[in-house]
This record gives structure tokens, C-alpha cells and sequence, in this order.
């Protein structure tokens, strides 16, 4: 470990979470434009988000013609704390060193109470802010730690930094999440999302192919402990036997915004989906449930894949200027940092 990572944090993690000693490398082929694909990375959870978040809680028809009509409403898109937080991690990976009571600073710093914080992260970023030692403030809400899906929504930027360095990729990715969401089924989750992101990143458009991308990611994560092997399994059966969003939505409680519950669906839509960006979000949004964050985890993988080219123009004009100027910005600096190792 480098510079001020603190030892004792990784060996706690490791003996909570069942870290592998080294995971599996992503091949980084040549001649992608990695940095392209960091923007799109970064971008597609934005345009997820944003996308999903009037969806949310709507269900059945409804559902159904509220995703057909999204992407024709007039109105200025805006992303939620998915986002907010998905850029607090990459500004945090851009200083000296990855200290996780940085990144609850940085959290806390960038906390919008009107971008709709879920209930656990709210009382996380509180206790901190009112002085609770960084490292109890995971436990302020469940004993046990957060089960949610907020630190594998904001985790794209993980993947980016450290696309050709697995083993630090999967230690940080678990640090991200334990500050506000410290259970090992949200760890596990995170570190799943990462992977996957990183494998996108990796991969080009053209050779994309669902059940190998599964089989791969299956390969990468076979050691993580918990919930992600047996999920990855029922992925490639719902892909394998061509299930509709009404069946997958029956084989995951998508109504609770956990981990285990939404990442497998985020990875499903993104591997079933048709390939064009809004298709794959489309289908994230028509399973219902947290609709705003699996959307965003869909968009990331999406993005990371396709690129900012990639991009649906249509989805990017209804995002706020000084969303698309940062994302594009952070994404160009962490790929200077990815050229620099």
C-alpha cells in the first residue's frame, strides 16, 4: 500500500469481507479511447440518474408509458445524489492520497439536502458533520452497517482510476463504500459494480457479447463472499432464457434499494438491453423499484462501453451545462492520472 492508506482499515475489510489477495486482471486492450470512455463512464451515470428519477415509485402501465414518454419530456434534466456523490468520489481520487475520512469530507461537503439523500447516508454524512469520529459514522443508522445501493451507484470513477490495477481498484472500491455503507453485502456490492464497470471500460462496442461479458465478470468476483456469485448465476439464466422486465422484477425484490437487490438488475438491463445507451436504460427503468440509481449503475456500464460517442445527444442537452463541463473535466483528469501509472 502507498502513501496515507491506513494498513489496520484494509485488514478489517478483508477479514469482514472476504477480499481476495489478488483478483483476477481486466485485459485494457489497445487502441481504445480509454479516455472517451471515462467520459462516458462518468456521464452515463449522470444521464441514468437523471433519466430514472421521476420514475421512480411507479409501477405497471404506468410504468410502461412514463419510460416511453421520458426521453420526449421538455424539461431540464436533473440528476440526484447519485450523481452528486459519483462526483464527490472522483474529485476525492484526485488528491495526494485515497484517505477514507477525506471521502466523508468530501461526501459531507458536497451533501444537497433537495437531491434526495436516502435515509442512511443522510444520518452518515450528519454524525460527521457534527463531529463523530470518522470511523463509527457508518454505524450511526444499522449497527451492522448500510445494506444500500448508494456506494455502488457513485463507484464508476474506481474503475476509471484504477482500470489496469485490479487489486487496488477492489481495495478502494471497498473503502468508498464502507464510509457510508459499510455492510458486506453493500460492499460486495460495490466492489461487483466496479469490476463490471471495469470490464466495460476494457471492452470494445463491436466485441461486446453478453454471456462472455458474464462469464468473465463471474471470473473476476469469484471470490468476493456473499450474494454476487449466486446473483451473477440467476443474470445468465434471466439473459439465457430471454425474461421479460415483469420477470426479473419477481426474481428481485427491486422495491428495496439494497445492493443485492438492484445491482443484478443494473447488469441485467445492461447485458439484455439492445445496444444502443437508451435502450439498455430504458429496460433498467421498466423493472420499477429505485429506478433513479439502477438507472445510473446501467448508465455507467453503458457509458463505459459505448463512450461519450455513444452518447444519446438527444438525453445530453438535458443536462445542466455545468454537470457535462465537470463530468467531462474529472473524467480527463483521472485519465491523465491512469497515464501517469
Amino acid at each position: 500500500m502507498t502513501g496515507s492508506w491506513p494498513r489496520r482499515f484494509f485488514a478489517e475489510v478483508a477479514a469482514c469481507t472476504g477480499i481476495p489477495p489478488q483478483p483476477a486482471a481486466v485485459p485494457v486492450l489497445v487502441g481504445l479511447d480509454h479516455r472517451d470512455k471515462f467520459g462516458g463512464a462518468l456521464l452515463g451515470t449522470a444521464l441514468g440518474d437523471a433519466f430514472g428519477a421521476p420514475l421512480e415509485g411507479a409501477s405497471g402501465s404506468r410504468l410502461s408509458s412514463l419510460v416511453a414518454r421520458r426521453a420526449d419530456a421538455p424539461d431540464r434534466w436533473r440528476p440526484t445524489d447519485d450523481t452528486q456523490m459519483m462526483l464527490d468520489v472522483a474529485a476525492w481520487l484526485l488528491l495526494p492520497s485515497e484517505d477514507p475520512e477525506a471521502l466523508l469530507a468530501q461526501l459531507a461537503e458536497g451533501y444537497d439536502a433537495a437531491l434526495g439523500y436516502g435515509h442512511g447516508t443522510k444520518q452518515v454524512l450528519h454524525a460527521y458533520r457534527s463531529g463523530r469520529p470518522w470511523g463509527a459514522c457508518p454505524f450511526t443508522t444499522w449497527p451492522e452497517g448500510s445494506k444500500g445501493n448508494g456506494s455502488s451507484a457513485r463507484i464508476a470513477p474506481v474503475a476509471c482510476r484504477f482500470l489496469n490495477e485490479p487489486l487496488r481498484a477492489e481495495q478502494v472500491a471497498h473503502m468508498s463504500s464502507w464510509v457510508t455503507h459499510a455492510h458486506p453485502d453493500a460492499t460486495a456490492g460495490a466492489t461487483l459494480q466496479m469490476h463490471a464497470v471495469r470490464l466495460a471500460l476494457g471492452t470494445a462496442p463491436e466485441d461486446f457479447d453478453g454471456p462472455a461479458f458474464l462469464d468473465q465478470l463471474a471470473t473476476v468476483t469469484g471470490e468476493l463472499a456473499g450474494w454476487p456469485c449466486g446473483a451473477l448465476a440467476r443474470i445468465g439464466a434471466l439473459v439465457g432464457c430471454g425474461a421479460t422486465a415483469a420477470e426479473v422484477r419477481k426474481q428481485f425484490e427491486v422495491a428495496r434499494p439494497l445492493a443485492e437487490t438492484t445491482v443484478p438488475v443494473a447488469l441485467w438491463a445492461f447485458v439484455a438491453g439492445a445496444p444502443a445507451f437508451e435502450e439498455r436504460v430504458g429496460l433498467a427503468a421498466s423493472v420499477g423499484g429505485d429506478v433513479d440509481t439502477v438507472c445510473a449503475m446501467t448508465g455507467a456500464l453503458a457509458g463505459a462501453l459505448l463512450g461519450t460517442r455513444g452518447l444519446p445527444a438527444n438525453w445530453l442537452v438535458r443536462l445542466a451545462p455545468r454537470y457535462v463541463e465537470r463530468m467531462e473535466g474529472l473524467a480527463d483528469q483521472l485519465y491523465s492520472e491512469l497515464d501517469a501509472t
